[in-house]
């Protein structure tokens, strides 16, 4: 059975407090991504000096420098770089699941797909569960179009909870630089542009709350 490249990309920003966690979850997959690609946005910080001690260890693990040009300018510089056949974003203060990459890997053998989503966990900064998230609150969905499950497009727009194929990704469909809620402008036409989408009911991305972030304020 073909099996399918995955690509994880993680932009960086000051997260300096955050950064081993999240690429600690990464390179301790039980099914080793085919690339980790860190895109280092400007960071100021000790960011840069804790993703070069992976980077050094594991050559699988990649770090791309630029100015800062915000996350959806981060994340393109990811895609633009990248060679894998899916995408997963995981954000610099973030982590996932151990068992993500197998999960995903296992779903995309069974269930061919465009996008794959999955669920969230929502977590306090020292990791510790809040609660979870369902990536798709309509019971029943495994496996669909979008013109036969239109709900999608109201459904949970980050970019974050899903496995994305790169080919789903070009010069007129990309993330926009420095906005907020960049999720929002990018997600639903990668929906339209997605021949199949499914879903797998199991929370592999943990998302960090900050009191003070975006999202809270």
């Amino acid at each position: 059975m073909m099996k399918h490249t995955i690509s994880i990309i993680v932009p960086m920003y000051n997260v300096e407090n955050y950064i081993e966690r999240c690429i600690n979850s990464l390179v301790s997959q039980t099914v080793l991504p085919d690339e980790i690609l860190i895109v280092d946005d400007g960071s100021t910080d000790r960011s840069i000096e804790i993703a070069n001690v992976y980077a050094t260890k594991y050559s699988f693990v990649k770090i791309v420098r630029q100015k800062n040009m915000g996350l959806g300018g981060a994340r393109n510089t990811g895609i633009y770089n990248a060679t894998g056949e899916y995408l997963l974003f995981v954000d610099g203060d973030d982590f996932i699941d151990s068992t993500a990459i197998a999960k995903l890997s296992l779903q995309l053998q069974n269930v061919r797909s465009d996008i794959i989503i999955f669920d969230l966990m929502l977590v306090t900064e020292a990791g510790k569960k809040i609660s979870d998230r369902k990536g798709v609150e309509v019971s029943g969905f495994e496996v669909g179009t979008l013109e036969n499950n239109k709900f999608l497009l109201v459904e949970r727009p980050s970019a974050c909870n899903k496995l994305i194929r790169r080919a789903l990704f070009n010069n007129n469909l990309m993330f926009p630089n420095r906005v907020w809620f960049e999720d929002l402008y990018t997600i639903g036409k990668l929906l339209v542009c997605a021949e199949q989408i499914s879903y797998l009911s199991q929370p592999l991305y943990y998302y960090i709350q900050h009191p003070s972030s975006i999202m809270h304020s």
